[in-house]
């Protein structure tokens, strides 16, 4: 079966330019710094739960450090966004809240006036993503869905425009594949950083520690850290090490391919509720979304 994903993440990426003019310097005005608005985003999505440190590492973002993640909770607390109930607790606060929605609502009223597609297409594309999105989301594999869990509280509902329900949609399948991938590599006994460095190895962007320090600040660890974590993955025998320099070996090559192979599966959960010819559709319709909003450069006269 041809996979989803590629047209699932063009299609999401062809929106963004259309509203981001419009949100940057809003963004910019509220005073969102380091992490604050993706911080808030989860935590507006699991309201009223509180947010703490070990728990998003657990689920979310487990590629970083600890301490980074308690760095940014605190910084968005600091800056108004989370407010602190309780050692180590965190909630959205008014602030947070009403700048989320503000965020959307400017976003959303941007791309209201854009027509990618035909009308009837539109609806169409709509009806047939939120089919996929819905049965995702009641499969019980993966058992564990928490960024899909989070994107899915910021949808605006079956009556709101097309276009807004589509880019709702889009999100979700694009926050639904972290959790795909998250089952998939989470069975074979590493860390998200190791897991993230042999990721990155075995697309060949980058070769040493000294390169992943680089290529990841803002995950929070060390070049001592990233040494330990591919030791391990030597140790495992999917990496080989020569004077500094790593490369996947054929065993690591298997399966790191497997783990991919895998993810799309996982990822693929939603379409048992499409048959074929609507699965082709939509492939059809999204390719098709994607070429509407594409913003063309500016040729100078």
């Amino acid at each position: 079966m041809e996979s989803l994903w590629p047209n699932v993440q063009e299609a999401f990426q062809a929106i963004g330019p259309h509203y981001q003019p419009q949100t940057g310097p809003f963004v910019r005005e509220l005073g969102y710094e380091d992490g604050d608005w993706f911080i808030s985003f989860i935590a507006y999505g699991v309201d009223p739960e509180p947010l703490t440190a070990v728990a998003l590492q657990k689920k979310i973002y487990v590629y970083s450090h600890l301490d980074r993640v308690q760095q940014i909770l605190a910084g968005a607390a600091e800056r108004g966004f989370l407010a602190e109930t309780q050692a180590g607790h965190y909630i959205i606060t008014e602030k947070g809240r009403g700048g989320l929605d503000r965020f959307f609502e400017i976003a959303w009223d941007t791309i209201a006036e854009l027509t990618p597609l035909p009308e009837s297409d539109m609806e169409r594309l709509a009806r047939l993503l939120y089919r996929v999105v819905a049965a995702t989301e009641t499969a019980s594999e993966p058992a564990v869905k928490a960024n899909l869990k989070v994107s899915r509280r910021t949808d605006p509902g079956l009556d709101a425009l097309e276009i807004v329900r589509i880019d709702q949609y889009l999100t979700d399948l694009l926050r639904y594949r972290d959790d795909a991938h998250i089952a998939v590599w989470s069975t074979h006994g590493v860390s998200g950083p190791a897991w993230e460095a042999f990721t990155y190895i075995w697309r060949g962007d980058v070769h040493t520690t000294a390169e992943l320090v680089e290529k990841l600040p803002n995950r929070g660890h060390t070049a001592q850290a990233y040494d330990d974590a591919l030791a391990t993955l030597v140790h495992k025998g999917w990496l080989a090490v020569q004077d500094g320099v790593y490369t996947v070996t054929a065993v690591g090559q298997q399966l790191r391919d497997a783990a991919e192979t895998e993810t799309e599966e996982k990822f693929h959960v939603g379409l048992w509720a499409l048959d074929a010819a609507e699965i082709k559709t939509l492939h059809y319709l999204l390719a098709q979304f994607k070429e509407g909003l594409t913003i063309s450069e500016l040729v100078p006269v």
